[in-house]
């Protein structure tokens, strides 16, 4: 069968256009989804603290007697305010930006100004039917960036910058969070001598993170 050449070119013109309109709808808004860090955070080497949402810091159900739930993992203002005071907070998820956005809003009334950032669907990468957070386009130097999710190894394109913990599922006495808070504060207390954080989570890889690091010597 011969196709016109005019009819090819009105394909290809057409599948060029349709994936540019993909593309535009799988990629994140921006490839700085943070605005800069101030010099002076640049120089005491802040980490970033990328924390995912659901089943990490927050659990969401309905009941037929209560209706749509959001329940919050046992230990999260207190892992929020003391991590807000030594580390850059950002809240990375694939829901929508309102419910992001009303969950922040009360998790910072209830602790101050604890989370500096969110960032939701729009900002992830949408590939293969999933949603993935892409570190590399948050404006910051990925030597100093850590990811934590229940999910992280999932949805994360940098695995190499992620903290797994288990899923949130409403059990009583979880101190995950909390259990975290050492490791944190001291790679914080490091500053800009700390090492790549990609290289203090790959000592660690397999591990539980909240035990495993104090038997190393950064």
């Amino acid at each position: 069968m011969i196709v016109p050449a005019k009819c090819i070119e009105i394909y290809l013109n057409l599948r060029r256009s349709i994936e540019e309109k993909v593309q535009d709808f799988s990629d994140p808004y921006s490839d700085k989804l943070l605005p800069n860090m101030y010099p002076r955070e640049q120089m005491e080497g802040i980490k970033t603290i990328v924390l995912d949402l659901e089943e990490t810091l927050i659990y969401t159900h309905w009941t037929r007697d209560r209706g749509f739930q959001v329940i919050k993992r046992p230990g999260l203002e207190l892992f929020l305010r003391r991590l807000a005071q030594c580390c850059e907070v950002v809240v990375y998820s694939d829901q929508d930006d309102s419910f992001v956005e009303s969950v922040i809003a009360r998790l910072n009334q209830e602790n101050g100004v604890a989370i500096h950032y969110n960032l939701s669907r729009a900002a992830t990468k949408f590939q293969n039917g999933k949603y993935y957070r892409d570190l590399s386009k948050l404006n910051r130097d990925l030597s100093r960036i850590i990811y934590i999710s229940a999910h992280a190894l999932e949805n994360a394109l940098q695995p190499e910058n992620c903290v797994p913990i288990k899923p949130f599922k409403l059990e009583e006495g979880d101190t995950t969070l909390v259990d975290l808070l050492p490791f944190l504060e001291f790679v914080a207390r490091q500053g800009p001598a700390a090492p790549d954080m990609r290289q203090v989570l790959a000592a660690c890889k397999g591990c539980d993170i909240a035990s495993e690091f104090p038997k190393h010597q950064w």
